[in-house]
């Protein structure tokens, strides 16, 4: 019964028109039956393209641009995967697997992994890196590589067309698959050419069926963009060109409309989460590269105005050591590489602008903001914006007013990222406030998270603001909890280009007294310092923590039943680091937080009720608080030097 409520309080957000197109496919799907192939298809493709060895039909999607494009990527990524699929082992979600030898072991196999696993392997991209090194491969290992293709394929080919076929979001990713292997399909036996245009007919055709305009986000750009792919591979052969013309008139009225509906004003996807920003992106430039090859009748123009700006924003919210801050969903191995994507950007629309980061980057509706430091090179990225569109709620984690903190190449204050997609209590963990930078509340958390892809109760989100002047940067986001039980505001600034103060206000706490905690998650990899209620964190990040009762950190050992784990993506979940703070009542609380080079290592020192903050380089200041909130004196080169001041902020 509780479930039940609580799906109805998720649904309640959703459009009607969703809900009813989701009931009406789930009821199609069951009378669904796949249409046979036509029997001329083979033989069409034999004829036409058989003896042909050019391809520029097919332009390259990123993965096969990066192939030529990036020769370090390949020797590093293909040739190594090429070679342990050769040995019979493949690698899917950042972990190796033996791969399946036969029917009875394939679903003997699937049976036991999470749906998450069961869902990838039937991309079939684990046999990607093998299919891209081919053209490389001495005769010996070409023979088995043609042959391991060949068996994998057709032992995933051996399931019902129902277990196969799920997920439209799957077939989608399996048909950009089969679409790379059409460059190399004239090199396989004449049975396997055979059995692959039966298939990849028939899930060409489920796709056009189901396309998932219930879900819509990254879901609807994916079946989108294989779509067209196959739809302009269609097109090459005449038995199948009637059906391709008809699925591209509805193809091309589409496209521009699902695109700019999914992606904000200030450039970035609407789901909010960085890794689906990228993948949006490179769908995108897809797009772009298939329609200027392939249409060139076709205005690309406003779909190219767009990548432009997506571009613009997903390179905006870049840490100093390249990495996407590790928000929402957000996996780092299954993220595209964002410099890869630009120099493919540049390749698809042409020339693009050099922009040099702003010290306050402000993104008003993805709700993100990113201060940057120049010496040392370093970035503070803060999720000041509401949760994801209510209608797709999947991705959406408690994480307003979280942060992380890079300094030159090493993360040091982080996200704790995302371990699996199953429900479960472990996805509940990272999508829980315990797993983010930002105030912890136990048994009240920002909103209402369940059934693993769903949110029930939503936060008030009562806005943010952003301004920049003389003294610096500021940006302040203000919420109150789904259940009412508090509110809670924080302002991040920076001083004279030196340093960063997060503050927070917390009020009306239900009942008076109840412990809460502000939270630093810190990468696994960082060594932890703490002397003179002062942390040191890397030797690259000095962090004073002020308006605190109670100060705890955690180094590996659990802390609270674990609730100090770190995962960079997909199954790597492991121990992480943590300090946790408890807010003295009605006062001001924060963090100060310094990076720093071995030549400016700043120095704390005890001013009576206050602290000095001493930089070699840059001089001291005084750092004074209350309950409303932190002041910021500079003092000169040294303690007893004089005077401005840069103002409370």
């Amino acid at each position: 019964m509780i479930a039940l409520w609580r799906w109805l309080r998720t649904v309640r957000h959703f459009p009607v028109s969703s809900l009813w197109h989701r009931l009406r496919l789930k009821i199609k799907r069951k009378r669904y039956r796949p249409p046979q192939a036509p029997l001329a298809l083979y033989q069409e493709w034999r004829a036409v393209f058989a003896e042909k060895t050019d391809f520029t039909w097919l332009p390259a999607g990123l993965g096969e641009w990066c192939v030529v494009q990036g020769p370090l990527w390949n020797a590093s990524g293909n040739q190594t995967l090429s070679e342990r699929l050769l040995a019979g082992q493949g690698e899917l979600l950042n972990q190796p697997f033996e791969l399946f030898q036969n029917r009875l072991e394939l679903q003997d196999g699937l049976a036991v992994q999470t749906p998450l696993w069961r869902e990838a392997y039937g991309y079939l991209e684990f046999l990607l890196p093998l299919l891209r090194q081919l053209s490389v491969l001495d005769l010996q290992a070409y023979t088995q590589g043609i042959e391991l293709l060949e068996s994998q394929c057709q032992l995933f080919w051996q399931l019902p067309f129902r277990e196969r076929n799920w997920s439209t979001y799957g077939v989608a990713r399996r048909l950009l698959v089969y679409r790379e292997l059409l460059k190399s399909l004239a090199c396989f036996s004449a049975l396997f050419q055979q059995a692959f245009w039966e298939v990849f007919y028939q899930e060409a055709c489920f796709l056009a069926a189901f396309l998932e305009v219930d879900i819509g986000g990254n879901h609807l750009v994916q079946d989108l963009t294989a779509w067209l792919a196959v739809t302009l591979a269609f097109e090459k052969l005449p038995v199948t060109r009637p059906l391709a013309e008809r699925w591209w008139r509805k193809i091309s009225g589409m496209l521009a409309p699902v695109f700019e509906s999914q992606v904000l004003p200030d450039g970035f996807h609407y789901e909010r989460t960085p890794m689906y920003h990228g993948w949006v992106l490179k769908n995108l430039l897809e797009c772009i590269h298939i329609l200027k090859a392939e249409k060139p009748d076709f205005s690309v123009q406003s779909l190219e105005a767009l990548a432009v700006r997506m571009l613009a924003a997903g390179r905006s919210i870049l840490h100093s050591s390249g990495q996407i801050p590790l928000l929402g969903d957000s996996s780092l191995p299954q993220a595209p590489d964002f410099s890869l994507l630009e120099r493919y950007a540049q390749d698809v629309l042409g020339g693009l602008p050099d922009e040099h980061p702003a010290a306050l980057t402000y993104l008003p509706d993805a709700g993100l903001a990113v201060f940057r430091l120049e010496n040392p090179s370093a970035s503070l990225v803060l999720d000041c914006g509401d949760f994801g569109p209510r209608c797709l709620p999947a991705h959406s984690h408690c994480d307003i007013g979280s942060f992380e903190v890079h300094v030159e190449d090493a993360p040091i204050v982080v996200d704790c990222g995302v371990s699996e997609y199953a429900p479960s209590l472990l996805r509940d963990y990272f999508r829980s406030s315990a797993a983010h930078n930002a105030l912890w509340v136990p048994r009240a958390d920002q909103a209402e998270i369940c059934g693993g892809f769903r949110v029930a109760e939503y936060p008030d989100f009562q806005g943010a603001e952003a301004e920049q002047d003389a003294k610096g940067a500021k940006v302040t986001v203000r919420y109150e909890n789904y259940s009412r039980e508090y509110q809670h505001q924080r302002s991040v600034y920076g001083v004279a280009e030196t340093f960063w103060v997060v503050q927070d206000w917390l009020t009306h706490l239900i009942p008076a007294g109840r412990e809460c905690y502000s939270l630093l998650h810190i990468h696994p990899d960082c060594g932890i310092e703490y002397r003179d209620s002062v942390f040191t964190l890397a030797e690259k990040l000095l962090v004073i923590p002020f308006g605190f009762s109670k100060i705890e950190w955690a180094d590996y050992a659990p802390w609270r039943t674990n609730l100090n784990l770190y995962s960079a993506g997909f199954s790597l979940a492991r121990p992480g680091k943590l300090i946790a703070a408890t807010p003295k009542p009605l006062d001001c609380f924060g963090w100060v937080l310094a990076p720093f080079t071995p030549q400016n290592r700043p120095v704390c020192q005890k001013l009576g009720d206050s602290v000095a903050l001493c930089f070699p380089q840059s001089g001291a200041y005084r750092l004074t608080w209350d309950s409303g909130g932190l002041q910021v004196a500079f003092l000169g080169p040294g303690l007893s030097g004089a005077a401005g001041s840069e103002g409370e902020r």
